[in-house]
């Protein structure tokens, strides 16, 4: 049975990579495929991954948070 990965998959997954380019990019990717309601943007900073989402609405950000959560 093929599955779709679960957020603390993705986690999991990225958990021991460097924070660079290349791990923002695939992290990207991923929440993009788990969560298209939201508009991710994730950067490198200080060698830590900075993971951020935008939504086209207050009331968009409000749902999907309290859905997500």
């Amino acid at each position: 049975m093929n599955r779709q990965p679960r957020l603390q998959d993705v986690f999991d997954a990225i958990m021991y990579e460097p924070a660079d380019e290349v791990t923002a990019r695939e992290l990207q990717t991923w929440l993009s495929m788990l969560f298209p309601e939201a508009k991710w943007k994730i950067t490198v900073r200080n060698d830590r991954l900075d993971i951020g989402c935008e939504f086209d609405t207050p009331e968009q950000k409000t749902f999907y948070m309290l859905k997500w959560s």
